[in-house]
């Protein structure tokens, strides 16, 4: 909300978007329209409510994609939402887990285990990779070469 209120209060100065500006803007709209329509249901999305949630997810996945910007995970998530939100109810009553970050890590150590010791490997590799990410030493790791 922050960031659409300076946008709105100083648009006139942001020159260097040039034909994007009024783009970016509108995409910010979209994106605050999800958000009051969030707030507004906080248990249950009216027929309404999700068509207007649709349709601004829509707007703003069009916007994106007209300025070229490379989709994002969190991007086909957000369609998946304004299709389901008629039968999962408000996205204000999802949730994500505190440490659901640790995917990719976990994703990571299985890419680097062999098939044959997969499960012992990852065992063996996840608590030592997740204390290296917390030291700050490493935010990937690799499969070792074979006879190492």
């Amino acid at each position: 909300m922050f960031c659409l209120g300076i946008c709105r209060a100083y648009f006139h100065r942001f020159r260097n978007l040039g034909a994007d500006g009024p783009h970016i803007l509108n995409a910010g709209k979209h994106l605050m329209n999800l958000l009051t329509l969030i707030r507004a249901n906080p248990k249950g999305f009216p027929a309404a409510a999700v068509q207007a949630f649709h349709r601004s997810a829509k707007g703003y996945l069009d916007i994106m994609n007209y300025l070229r910007q490379a989709p994002k995970p969190k991007d086909h998530m957000l369609m998946e939402l304004s299709v389901r939100s008629r039968f999962l109810g408000s996205p204000a009553l999802y949730g994500c887990w505190h440490d659901e970050a640790l995917n990719r890590l976990l994703r990571d150590v299985a890419a680097g285990a062999h098939g044959t010791v997969h499960e012992r490997r990852i065992l063996l590799e996840f608590p030592r990779a997740h204390d290296n990410v917390l030291v700050g030493r490493t935010t990937s790791i690799r499969k070792r070469p074979r006879g190492a």
